[in-house]
């Protein structure tokens, strides 16, 4: 079980390195150039569409939002390519979260599969520790598993308001540096100072898991 989880998660790993390199290399060339120049004339709806898509993506787990608009970062700025994710990400979240606590166990089946879904079933959260399980929820599966966090808070009956207080607090500590660095990345600057923050905060966040979830 352990080596098909670190398995996932170098798979997530290697895929976003691979698509950050790609993208890289796709900022050099004449298509990216006119691209640019299209959203320069078309920011509006640059950003609505991104916007749409990031909502649905995140409604429907087979589409990927995270990385679009990672690359979307060279074309509006990481700031507003961060205001996007979030915003989407969080109208998504009320939906997913609703969906989850109308029709449970059912619509959960249908989106993920079965260990996802034992998985699922399997989280107690503890009294007056909702905001903050959420919180290391997102934290921890967020990369991997968005759309299971938000459909599962609905299913576990979280309280609405903590469940959002939770989901837009995880996602402002774990979006802001990932489009910071991202950023970096692109623009080759203080990617040492953004790497170092990383590995310094997630074996912390790793070590505060088992004061929030019960298995």
């Amino acid at each position: 079980m352990k080596k098909m989880k670190l398995g996932n998660t170098f798979l997530i790993i290697l895929i976003t390195v691979i698509f950050i390199i790609g993208y890289a290399f796709f900022i050099k060339t004449s298509y990216f150039h006119r691209l640019s120049s299209w959203v320069e004339t078309n920011r509006l709806s640059f950003i609505v569409y991104l916007l749409v898509w990031k909502i649905v993506a995140t409604v429907w787990p087979p589409l990927t939002g995270g990385l679009v608009t990672l690359g979307s970062i060279p074309l509006i700025g990481w700031e507003a390519a961060y205001f996007v994710d979030f915003s989407g990400s969080l109208i998504a979240g009320v939906i997913d979260y609703h969906l989850g606590r109308k029709y449970g166990l059912w619509i959960l089946n249908k989106l993920f599969d079965e260990s996802v879904v034992r998985k699922i079933q399997k989280v107690k959260v503890k009294e007056n520790k909702e905001i903050e399980t959420v919180f290391l929820y997102r934290l921890f599966l967020g990369m991997s598993l968005l759309e299971g966090v938000y459909y599962s808070a609905g299913f576990l009956r979280i309280t609405f308001r903590n469940f959002l207080i939770g989901a837009a607090l995880s996602h402002i500590a774990i979006g802001v540096p990932t489009f910071y660095f991202i950023r970096s990345v692109f623009d080759t600057k203080n990617i040492i100072f953004t790497v170092v923050l990383l590995v310094i905060g997630i074996p912390i966040i790793y070590l505060l898991r088992k004061r929030h979830f019960e298995f």
